[in-house]
């Protein structure tokens, strides 16, 4: 009987580590792909609609959807942003991609009984940077 508690408590252990894992390796996913687009938001003066698609597209190879993008985009006819030494603050390019993840917490844990999180679950990244781009 003893063997029995503790294996239980054992096993809701495990899947919670699990689940955790699997949350926090998603949004380390999430972010590394957003880091390189926002590099490429700093060339560029704003997201290009290559570079918006191509973001779109490798979210997708992982599973995930991309519901938002708060950035100024080419493709939504935005101008670029451009560097300004006077006032570097004019210069700041804030970038927050929010993506829907293939799984959400408490996955694993429907096997025992417990509540998943609401289908309303999302990761969303992002980070700000200074636009070197000089000229339109």
């Amino acid at each position: 009987m003893d063997f029995l508690l503790v294996a239980i408590v054992v096993f809701f252990m495990i899947f919670a580590g699990v689940d955790y894992y699997i949350v926090l390796a998603q949004h380390k996913i999430a972010e590394h792909i957003m880091h390189y687009y926002l590099e490429r938001v700093r060339i560029e003066g704003y997201l290009t609609s290559a570079d918006e698609a191509e973001m779109i597209s490798k979210y997708a190879s992982v599973g995930m959807t991309v519901e938002d993008i708060q950035c100024p985009r080419e493709s939504r006819g935005d101008s670029r942003v451009l560097r300004n030494v006077l006032n570097p603050d004019a210069s700041r390019i804030n970038f927050t991609v929010t993506v829907k993840p293939p799984w959400r917490p408490l996955t694993v844990g429907l096997l025992i009984g417990a509540s998943a999180a609401p289908d309303t679950f999302r990761i969303k990244v992002g980070g700000s940077v200074l636009s070197e781009r000089t000229n339109p």
